[in-house]
């Protein structure tokens, strides 16, 4: 057994054994612990507050809520309802729902314990790469800054903790023999269930990593022994997504299941938005001082953490081949998702993204700053170590209403008995939806399709897909949840007008609070095709606040 850098015993290796840490080593890392139990203790109590007592969270809660609820009514994802997401979240809220009942602040609880997972998971793994058993600063960290998202189980986000297990399983295998690579490949399976952009992005890195290996060993064929030990990772894995994807490709097609998850959203969506990084130099005021942004502000200090990713990876590997002689796998299998997670960050830039894609940069730091701790010099390790803690943390204290955001003011209790516990955003956002609800309760039942809209459908970005969920009804297109590019078209508004007339709801719901405009590439006029039917076919009973009433003629 190798000796870690701290005098603990490490997995198999080169080196000998090395002192235990002095006592300056000790007070730095003690400095570490307790940054870190702060900033667990400051984030666990904000999200669990704020997950069970914070509106809804619109389009993106809407799209879990309504969905899932669409797989309980016996919908089928993508042939009923498209979907640019994998089948994992739904299905999992889904039977959730089946054990505790359909109410949205499952989800919340849900969301909470993915956080605790990533937390927890990333803790281990900055552990075991510093030389410890579990590092309460990247506990803390990771949970402080994802923890900022809320408690919406977001797809992204459990993809992510899949990931993270990944990393932990198949880390502890190749350090010191420990477990079976089936966890593993499980947990590489569970990615591709919940996220399948980040199932081949880290794929990729890893196979880049695999290409490394070949190249400095002379041989493209890894011995008899690793195969053996990895074909059961490997069949468990494909077994996962068989599971997931099967049924969805038996029921909707091959082809419409591409095209939803990835022909759309390449050829339609993608290039529909363009937003740019954010100045990360720019000087912001913060704690009386002016600071760069990327200090002092979550979404910059997200992106420059997550762009940063790959060279705090390379980093890491460098302080630890020194203090080892040997590479650490941990380390590497880190980089790897710190390069994996750059897509998601640089195709959608905005701070909820940017949150998603920083926890390995996170876990690489904490090593980084675990090292510093137990730098040679007496008096820099507690230097070091306040100085990595506070900088990591600045941006997630420094500005208000972040770790210790407050509730909104606001919020009153939900309109229906569908909010579950959870408030709405205002009094007027509740009596125009009281008002909704009385609309379509007048004039249908519980499951009956509906069909919730935008005042203009030329170019729409999103819709208000809670209200299906919160009004207890079924869409009577494919098309509910509107993605930039998508529904603009005039192939996608014939579709939608010939699935209308066939269903003829009797009710129709056009909101004005989803007419948002984003910056995006020159293109082709939207279609009006939609808008034009639907002023023929129903007529305008009343307006509820931002909302649009119609019945059909």
């Amino acid at each position: 057994m190798e000796a870690r850098g701290d005098g603990t015993s490490g997995g198999a290796g080169g080196g000998g054994p090395v002192p235990a840490p002095s006592s300056s080593a000790r007070a730095a890392r003690a400095l570490l612990d307790l940054a870190g139990a702060a900033l667990l203790a400051a984030a666990l109590f904000t999200l669990v507050r704020t997950a069970l007592r914070w509106p809804l969270r619109g389009f993106d809660e809407g799209v879990l809520l309504t969905d899932a609820m669409l797989l309980l009514r016996g919908k089928a994802l993508y042939r009923d309802f498209y979907s640019n997401y994998p089948p994992g979240i739904f299905w999992t809220i889904a039977g959730l729902w089946k054990l505790f009942g359909v109410d949205p602040v499952v989800l919340r609880c849900l969301g909470v314990a993915i956080h605790a997972g990533l937390s927890v998971v990333a803790g281990r793994i900055a552990g075991r790469a510093g030389g410890r058993r579990f590092s309460l600063l990247a506990a803390g960290l990771v949970l402080a800054w994802t923890g900022l998202l809320g408690g919406v189980p977001f797809g992204w986000l459990a993809a992510l903790l899949a990931a993270l297990v990944f990393v932990e399983r198949l880390g502890a295998f190749l350090t010191d023999g420990r477990g079976r690579l089936a966890a593993a490949g499980l947990a590489l399976g569970a990615v591709g269930g919940y996220r399948h952009d980040l199932l081949v992005y880290l794929g990729l890195a890893l196979a880049a990593l695999v290409v490394a290996w070949a190249v400095r060993n002379g041989t493209v064929r890894p011995p008899d022994d690793v195969l053996r030990a990895a074909l059961p990772g490997v069949a468990t894995a494909a077994a996962f997504l068989a599971v997931v994807f099967l049924p969805a490709f038996l029921r909707a097609g091959f082809a419409r299941v591409a095209a939803d998850l990835y022909f759309d959203q390449v050829r339609w969506v993608m290039p529909s938005r363009l937003l740019p990084l954010p100045d990360l130099l720019r000087a912001v005021p913060a704690l009386g001082l002016r600071l760069p942004a990327f200090a002092a502000r979550p979404f910059e200090g997200a992106v420059a953490l997550s762009l940063a990713g790959p060279l705090l990876g390379a980093a890491a590997l460098l302080v630890a081949r020194r203090a080892r002689r040997r590479i650490d796998p941990d380390l590497l299998l880190v980089l790897a998702l710190a390069v994996a997670v750059l897509p998601q960050l640089l195709g959608r830039k905005d701070v909820y993204h940017a949150l998603y894609t920083v926890a390995p940069a996170l876990v690489l730091a904490s090593v980084l700053a675990e090292r510093a701790a137990t730098a040679p010099l007496p008096s820099l390790g507690p230097v070091a170590a306040c100085a990595a803690a506070a900088a990591l943390a600045l941006p997630v204290v420094a500005s208000p209403g972040t770790l210790f955001r407050r509730l909104p003011a606001a919020a009153v209790p939900g309109p229906s008995a569908r909010y579950g516990g959870l408030p709405e955003t205002s009094a007027a956002n509740a009596a125009a939806r009281r008002e909704v609800f009385a609309f379509l309760d007048a004039r249908g039942r519980p499951g009956d399709p509906v069909f919730v809209g935008c005042a203009d459908h030329r170019h729409p970005i999103l819709s208000e897909m809670e209200l299906y969920f919160l009004a207890d009804r079924t869409g009577a297109t494919r098309y509910m949840q509107f993605d930039p590019g998508i529904v603009g078209r005039r192939d996608v508004q014939e579709e939608m007008v010939r699935e209308l007339e066939e269903v003829r709801p009797t009710a129709a719901v056009l909101s004005r609070t989803t007419l948002l405009a984003e910056p995006k590439r020159a293109g082709p006029p939207g279609a009006t095709l939609l808008d034009d039917y639907l002023a023929t076919r129903y007529r305008s009973v009343a307006t509820a606040g931002p909302y649009l009433l119609l019945e059909r003629r």
